[in-house]
């Protein structure tokens, strides 16, 4: 097994790695809703993995209360409910799990997939 931390999608991935990069697993924890052009980014991971590698994500999904997505968005995070659709459009669905913590102010989701 090898691990790579780096920040996606930028020079900091060592040359070794953006060349034929396809990979067998790659996680977004938190950080798609914080990406303004976060459709772009999850295209590329869908194009860097194997055909049987997996993505796995989770993150925020979306709130009902106007004042909770003000305040998030006030901490450069957009709750439109928009990346989930968008995964289950480009991947093959393996689990998708969405919960809704804190009586239900906002939801989260958890998605893991293949490439279709």
């Amino acid at each position: 097994v090898q691990l790579l931390q780096a920040a996606y999608g930028t020079d900091e991935v060592p040359e070794k790695h953006r060349q034929n990069a396809h990979y067998d697993l790659l996680i977004f924890s938190y950080c798609l809703t914080m990406v303004e052009y976060n459709e772009p980014l999850m295209l590329a991971a869908k194009a860097h993995l194997k055909p049987s590698g997996m993505v796995a994500v989770v993150d925020f999904d979306s709130t009902r209360l106007s004042w909770f997505r003000r305040w998030m968005m006030f901490n450069h995070v957009t709750m439109n409910g928009a990346i989930l659709p968008f995964l289950q459009s480009h991947f093959t669905p393996i689990v998708v799990k969405k919960k809704s913590p804190y009586f239900g102010v906002w939801s989260y989701f958890i998605f893991r997939g293949q490439p279709k």
